[in-house]
């Protein structure tokens, strides 16, 4: 099974990474692979 790194929102102000499996897309879905992605502070609640 492959697996990828995954943020994950673990409280109001908290994020843990984590490892989970990649999901198989339905007929209809598709898999994206993203590059980089980011968090605002202001999403946070910091801003």
């Amino acid at each position: 099974m492959r697996e990828r790194r995954a943020s994950v929102l673990v409280g109001s102000d908290a994020i843990r990474t984590e490892t989970r499996p990649v999901p198989s897309p339905a007929a209809d879905e598709v898999l994206v692979r993203a590059l980089a992605d980011g968090v605002c502070g202001f999403a946070m609640g910091s801003g």
